[in-house]
């Protein structure tokens, strides 16, 4: 199993920290169960945000291989507070996200189009990415990108591409979130 320590080691963290100054991004790694959902995301985001770790406001968040869990779940329980028009409807989706990035997150296949559709209608865009020796992930970016508009980036390397291919995985991370807060990029 992959963790924080994978991005630390493979110098993603540190990349990510130094791109445009010292204080261009915030950046938070967290280790979440395979079996975290929403709910269980969203409560560790506002723990880290009552401890001052992240501000709290909707963010960009990278979900790698079976973390992506967490953000279908999310989509899915809105749908259902949606579709029975539950008066206290928590929005996960609404409350956790700016933008999502996806690497090959098996979850999405067992995702309905009407709970992936949540994204758009929620504007949250999606970069989805998986490697050149990654059927699957392949798959799952071509589902995204049929089923919520997801720009795909297909990067050298297998299943957890982003530890393949570190500085083209940055590169294309810090574009998305550049754009998705409306930021100027000259990567």
């Amino acid at each position: 199993a992959f963790t924080k320590e994978d991005w630390r080691s493979s110098g993603i963290l540190d990349q990510l920290c130094t791109v445009g100054g010292t204080d261009a991004l915030s950046i938070t790694a967290v280790d979440l169960s395979v079996k975290a959902n929403g709910v269980e995301l969203l409560q560790t985001m506002r723990g880290l945000s009552r401890e001052g770790v992240i501000t709290g406001t909707p963010l960009v968040i990278v979900t790698p291989s079976a973390s992506g869990k967490a953000i279908i779940t999310a989509a899915q329980s809105d749908l259902q507070d949606l579709n029975t028009k539950a008066a206290y409807a928590q929005k996960l989706l609404e409350s956790m996200l700016k933008g999502w990035v996806p690497v090959a997150s098996g979850a999405v296949l067992k995702a309905s189009e009407e709970s992936l559709s949540l994204f758009i209608m929620n504007n949250i865009p999606i970069l989805a990415v998986h490697g050149t020796r990654d059927r699957g992930g392949k798959i799952i970016s071509q589902d995204l990108s049929e089923k919520a508009k997801a720009h795909v980036v297909e990067l050298e390397g297998g299943h957890p591409c982003y530890l393949n291919s570190p500085d083209e995985f940055v590169k294309h991370l810090i574009s998305f979130v550049n754009g998705v807060y409306g930021v100027q990029s000259s990567l």
